[in-house]
C-alpha cells in the first residue's frame, strides 16, 4: 500500500529530524546532508538499475532519483561498493553459537582448528558463504577482539557482535533504521494478520546514582535475549538445521535491540 506524496512528504520530515539533530551536534551544514543524499540516492539505486555489462546505467539512476546525470557519474566513479558485509560477521558468530557441529557436548562454542581449507573454522566460513575468504574473516575476528588463540585453535570469546568504533557503530544503525523504518511502514500501511514487534520503554525520572546498576543490567539481560534468540531461530535455519524436503528460498528474520539513558538531562 502507497500512501499519497504530501503524508510521505511530512513524514519524511519526522525521520530527516534525528539525521539533522545529528548534523548539528557535529557541525554539518545543509550542503553536506544534499552532498550525502545525492549519494544515498544513487547508491540505493544501483542494483535496480545496472546495465547489460552489470554496469549502473547513468541515466536511469537519474531519472529514477532526480540526481543530475552529471552528479550521478561523479559519485560512481568516485565511490564503489566496497563494504565489508557486517552481517556475515554477525552471521558466523551465531552460526559458531548454535550449529552442533561447532559446538560442545554442554552447548557452549567450541574451539575450532584453523589451518587450512579442510579445518573447522574454514568450513563454518563457508557454511555461511563460498564467496568469501575464510583467512579475511579471520582477520576482521580478530580485529573487533571476537576471538583469541587458543590450544588447537582459536576460540570465541563474545555473546554477540557489538560493534566497535564509528565506522562498524553506524553500519549497525544503518541497518537498523532501514529494517524498522519497513516494520512500521508494513505494520501500519499493511495491517498483517501478525504485526512485527514493535515496543518501546521509557522512565524520565530515574534517579542518578541508579543509572550504571541500570546500564549493566540491560547490556547483561540483552546479550542473554539475543543468546535465547539465536537458539530459537537456529532450529527454523535452513544453513543450521536442514530439512530435507525444503524448496525454495528461506527468509530473513531480525530482531535487534538498543537501550540508550541521557546523561545529560537537565
Amino acid at each position: 500500500m502507497r500512501i499519497n506524496r504530501s503524508l510521505a512528504l511530512g513524514l519524511l520530515v519526522r525521520l530527516m529530524k534525528p539525521l539533522v539533530q545529528f548534523c548539528l551536534r557535529h557541525s554539518l551544514r545543509l550542503q553536506d546532508l544534499i552532498e550525502c543524499a545525492k549519494v544515498a540516492f544513487v547508491e540505493s539505486s544501483r542494483a535496480e538499475v545496472k546495465g547489460p555489462s552489470d554496469k549502473p546505467n547513468a541515466s536511469k539512476i537519474s531519472l529514477m532519483t532526480g540526481v543530475h546525470r552529471r552528479d550521478v557519474v561523479r559519485i560512481v566513479n568516485r565511490r564503489e561498493d566496497f563494504s565489508y558485509s557486517k552481517d556475515l560477521i554477525t552471521k558466523i558468530i551465531g552460526h559458531w553459537q548454535t550449529d552442533r557441529r561447532f559446538m560442545t557436548k554442554d552447548g557452549r562454542p567450541k574451539v575450532l582448528s584453523v589451518s587450512g581449507e579442510g579445518s573447522e573454522f574454514f568450513t563454518l566460513v563457508h557454511s555461511i558463504s563460498k564467496d568469501v575468504n575464510p583467512a579475511t574473516v579471520l582477520f576482521e575476528l580478530e580485529r573487533i577482539n571476537a576471538i583469541s588463540k587458543a590450544r588447537g585453535g582459536i576460540r570465541l570469546t563474545v555473546e554477540s557482535h557489538v560493534p566497535a568504533g564509528a565506522e562498524d557503530g553506524f553500519e549497525l544503525l544503518s541497518r537498523d533504521s532501514a529494517d524498522l523504518i519497513r516494520t512500521v511502514e508494513n505494520n501500519v500501511l499493511e495491517s498483517p494478520d501478525v504485526p512485527h514487534f514493535h515496543a518501546r520503554t521509557e522512565f524520565d525520572n530515574i534517579r542518578p546514582d541508579s543509572i550504571a546498576e541500570i546500564k549493566r543490567w540491560l547490556v547483561r539481560e540483552g546479550h542473554l535475549f539475543h543468546g535465547r534468540l539465536r537458539e530459537y531461530l537456529g532450529r527454523f535455519d535452513q544453513d543450521i538445521n536442514p530439512k530435507q524436503k525444503f524448496e525454495g528460498k528461506g527468509r530473513r528474520v531480525v530482531a535487534s535491540g538498543f537501550s540508550f539513558i541521557d546523561e545529560d538531562a537537565d
